[in-house]
């Protein structure tokens, strides 16, 4: 953006993700078919190196690369163009979610996430409808790189009725147990 520039320092930071609940295999085996996918990047000498973290942060379903590209004097492409092929690549990998950042040249921490926006109310259903709107209507005016929903509706919920009588015929001590 225009408040932090980005800067061609040959190195570029992606964030992955697989849906809620994967297991850490799985999240390396989507990280790997990325990686096979960046193979002609490192073929044509554009990327010199790729460092990839699955798991990280704790959380079984990211993951963490670090791309080492060729020194800009020594390429004939931008990292800008550069960035825009390893999106590519990662976009071809079903049921991952990656996004290349490129460092800005103030090097403030999370300048590279962009923008972001929360839509706040009680309807669930009715907020990931309006969001996903809001996105295709992002992504329609080719103006923003990446728009993407960070809804994670995928992710586990469990609900659980406690039938009181029931419990009590069994002679089980329901003291404490909130109403759901």
């Amino acid at each position: 953006s225009e408040l932090t520039p980005e800067e061609d320092r040959s190195m570029v930071m992606m964030r992955l993700t697989t849906p809620q609940g994967s297991s850490l295999e799985y999240t390396r085996d989507k990280m790997q078919l990325v990686e096979e996918y960046l193979q002609p990047l490192v073929d044509s000498g554009d990327i010199r190196n790729v460092f990839s973290i699955s798991g990280q942060g704790g959380s079984l379903n990211s993951g963490f690369m670090v791309l080492t590209l060729a020194p800009w004097g020594e390429r004939d492409r931008t990292q800008t163009e550069i960035v825009g092929d390893i999106n590519q690549a990662a976009s071809r990998v079903p049921a991952l979610r990656g996004n290349a950042i490129s460092s800005n040249s103030l090097r403030i921490r999370g300048a590279g996430s962009g923008l972001q926006m929360a839509l706040i109310g009680n309807d669930h259903e009715a907020l990931t409808a309006a969001a996903a709107k809001l996105v295709q209507a992002l992504e329609a005016t080719g103006q923003y790189d990446t728009p993407r929903l960070t809804n994670e509706p995928s992710q586990a919920q469990v609900s659980v009725a406690i039938d009181r009588e029931r419990a009590s015929d069994l002679g089980i001590d329901i003291t404490g147990l909130s109403t759901a």
